[in-house]
């Protein structure tokens, strides 16, 4: 549905289509994107936050880097 100003419906799809490309691409040690509500750099290794508890990439190697502060990467 396009439009002229935001759309939520059609932005709920593109986060549903992000997430579920993440989850083939890069996915989690443990859990799904869908589930992601944070993320932070520790020890140089990227923490997916999951359900209140915290988790990593199932393939470390694939974390590249990061912009910004490590509490609040960008």
């Amino acid at each position: 549905e396009k439009g002229k100003g935001y759309n939520p419906k059609r932005g709920a799809k593109v986060i549903a289509w992000a997430r579920d490309f993440l989850d083939r691409s890069a996915p989690l040690a443990n859990g799904s994107w869908s589930s992601a509500s944070g993320i932070k750099i520790v020890d140089g290794t990227v923490q997916i936050a999951l359900d209140g508890a915290w988790t990593a990439l199932a393939h470390p190697a694939q974390f590249a880097g990061f912009g910004g502060e490590a509490s609040a990467p960008s």
